[in-house]
């Protein structure tokens, strides 16, 4: 069971398939995604309440590890956020369906957080690449094909195996060091990994690794979820392959349709340039909008 506002409960893997069952109702917000809110639970601080019936999360962000507080749901919202913001000066990444739930009397302040939202995808389009939209794409994967076809396999992933781990772990540092990243940027995404690595069996993950002459050069890290969708939690390829990333999208792309998916959650950009210009150069179908939320 999930304590009752202002009561918490510390997430564990038993609050499962109870997140699970309540998110289902929603578009896949990755915030709420007991797997993220698992993973990114590093140090053991992320807290779940319910309040009208309604989610509550604490948990700390993923850039600062500060502790932020947001909801999910749509019942007596109004008197939900009133209530929370007694508790918290702002509620971040609150999902639109929340402010949807709500009539523009409400008397509170609702900020756009574009560096939050959730980037969705048909995986048809990512199967398949297809139309001038995806040239770019196109012309990337046939490089790639051309260059490293005879010497690239992609693979399923036996994460029981813990050398597959450490070779996971290898291939992160590696895509750290290429793009200059110093320690306190990646140590907690390196955490969050491992916690999903270590955890594999408690949630359905399909996940693969590529390799080029038998030597691992990424990895993707998937989850099927309800209602035809998947999330990547984590997809990371060496810049030495031109093209990689590309060649790895699609093949995973192929292989989640066979599953019975349809769309794909690819999370937010957290306002970081790169990330951004990646995940739009993927045509996203619809992104899932995100709000600050404070009195008015």
């Amino acid at each position: 069971m999930i304590k009752t506002f202002p009561d918490y409960s510390n997430l564990d893997l038993v609050h499962r398939d109870i997140i699970l069952k309540f998110t289902s109702l929603f578009e896949p917000y990755s915030d709420f995604n007991f797997l993220s809110l698992y993973a990114w639970d590093i140090n053991q601080t992320t807290a779940i309440s319910t309040l009208n019936g309604n989610l509550i999360i604490v948990f700390p962000y993923y850039l600062t590890g500060k502790p932020i507080m947001s909801v999910l749901g749509s019942k007596n919202m109004k008197d939900t956020l009133t209530t929370l913001l007694k508790y918290s000066p702002v509620l971040k990444l609150v999902p639109k369906v929340v402010k949807d739930s709500l009539n523009n009397s409400s008397g509170l302040n609702f900020l756009s957080d574009v560096d939050n939202f959730d980037y969705l995808y048909e995986l048809k389009d990512h199967a398949e690449m297809s139309g001038g939209k995806f040239k770019g794409l196109r012309k990337a994967l046939h490089k790639f094909e051309g260059l490293y076809g005879n010497k690239a396999s992609v693979t399923p992933l036996d994460l029981g195996e813990k050398e597959k781990i450490d070779e996971l772990v290898d291939v992160f540092n590696q895509w750290s060091a290429e793009r200059g990243k110093v320690e306190n940027e990646v140590e907690n995404e390196r955490k969050a990994i491992l916690r999903v690595l270590k955890s594999n069996s408690h949630f359905n993950l399909d996940c693969y690794e590529i390799l080029i002459d038998g030597v691992v050069a990424g990895f993707s890290i998937n989850e099927i979820m309800p209602n035809n969708y998947a999330t990547c939690h984590f997809q990371k390829c060496l810049l030495n392959y031109e093209g990689i990333d590309v060649f790895l999208t699609n093949f995973v792309a192929k292989e989640l349709i066979r599953k019975g998916c349809a769309y794909i959650n690819w999370e937010q950009d957290l306002g970081i340039e790169g990330l951004r210009t990646l995940k739009q150069g993927y045509r996203p179908i619809k992104m899932l909008e995100k709000y600050t939320v404070a009195t008015g």
